[in-house]
């Protein structure tokens, strides 16, 4: 049976309906994902940076699909216990320390145990692995967010019950912000359970509980039409209006990017509603083209957690050679860029199958010579 990730970056998880995945879930992964080579691809690939602003909802996004995936498999049986996550850390540690191993060499040339010990622990070998530190932290209160949503999701005023639990968990936030410190990390990574990242988790959790994501295809259309225009809308404002919210919030919150603030957490579920309705609709059209599109960005999404770790470090590898804007010829530099940001995409696709086939074929060979 294939499996969708709970942890949205890595492989450890079920969430399937049958035998067949949910390929939105994984689709919407690839939407995020991109988000997070195009904020890092600033002024190596375009230099506009209202660009770069509007790809901030990268993370947020990631963390909504993570409290989606867990909950459903929660209420399908899947176990969320102490030591069921203990064990998907790990596995997702073992990547990491494979990361971490491939990029010192990768900067320096060499590998030095203790460098890479000392980056291993302190998860600075690079800014953007500060997803690690956080998300570990909601891998480890998870069980307790899906009791209390399920209990919510049982009783008869659920909305107001939810609404509570929301302002509590923002109120544990802003307490994260001012009162925590967790390593000198980027972003949320900095603050115990990523601050208001908690809270963006238990939102995923709470939309999956109240079965918002319906199989309607007429409410899919009027889904994704009014996400649609009220995410452009809410884009426009935040970048020429400059919506007042996380400036009024700044004093709990902080400065509303990282980890965000109102701004970016409704960009964010707009986005979610966006990416649900659009890609559940193309998926169930009988035309193959749209099919075919599914099927791609679907294959592409499960491969989040490598094009994650290693995107940037194949962005540097061009820079040593490329320069932006590439060519004074515009058609040409328009190309060079597009290709390159597919290859910044795929290149960390093919080294997930290469690792993974490699696993597997040690993983038999093992157990051949036991047997």
């Amino acid at each position: 049976m294939e499996t969708n990730e709970n942890i949205c970056l890595s492989n450890t998880a079920n969430l399937s309906v049958g035998k067949k995945r949910i390929l939105w879930i994984d689709c919407a992964k690839l939407v995020a994902i991109m988000a997070v080579v195009i904020d890092h691809a600033y002024a190596f690939l375009y230099a506009n940076a209202n660009v770069r602003y509007l790809s901030w909802f990268s993370v947020t996004l990631f963390v909504l699909l993570s409290g989606v995936s867990c909950y459903y498999q929660f209420q399908n049986g899947t176990l969320f216990n102490l030591k069921t996550q203990i064990k998907r850390i790990l596995k997702l540690l073992a990547y990491y320390a494979g990361a971490t191993a491939v990029v010192l060499v990768f900067l320096t040339g060499f590998f030095d145990l203790k460098v890479f010990l000392g980056h291993l622990f302190n998860f600075s070998i690079s800014n953007i692995y500060y997803y690690f530190v956080f998300f570990i932290q909601l891998m480890l209160v998870a069980p307790l967010l899906l009791c209390v949503c399920k209990a919510i999701s049982e009783k008869k005023l659920k909305i107001l019950y939810h609404i509570v639990v929301l302002a509590l968990l923002g109120f544990i936030a802003a307490l994260c912000i001012k009162y925590t410190f967790i390593l000198p990390v980027h972003g949320g990574g900095m603050y115990l359970f990523g601050a208001t990242y908690l809270l963006v988790f238990y939102i995923g959790m709470m939309l999956m509980s109240l079965n918002v994501f319906t199989n309607s295809k007429n409410k899919k259309i009027i889904i994704l039409a009014v996400s649609a225009v009220t995410w452009v809308l809410w884009a426009y404002l935040r970048v020429t209006v400059k919506l007042p919210f996380d400036t009024m919030m700044s004093d709990f919150w902080g400065s509303g990017v990282n980890p965000p603030s109102v701004n970016i957490i409704i960009e964010s579920i707009l986005l979610l509603f966006v990416c649900y309705a659009f890609f559940s609709l193309l998926e169930n059209t009988n035309n193959k083209f749209c099919k075919a599109i599914v099927t791609c960005c679907s294959f592409c999404g499960k491969k989040t957690l490598f094009i994650f770790m290693f995107h940037y470090y194949v962005m540097l590898a061009f820079g040593k050679y490329l320069a932006f804007p590439f060519s004074d010829n515009y058609l040409l530099s328009v190309t060079l860029r597009v290709v390159l940001f597919i290859l910044i995409v795929l290149i960390p696709v093919l080294m997930d199958i290469i690792t993974h086939k490699t696993i597997k074929a040690c993983t038999r060979f093992v157990k051949k010579g036991n047997s």
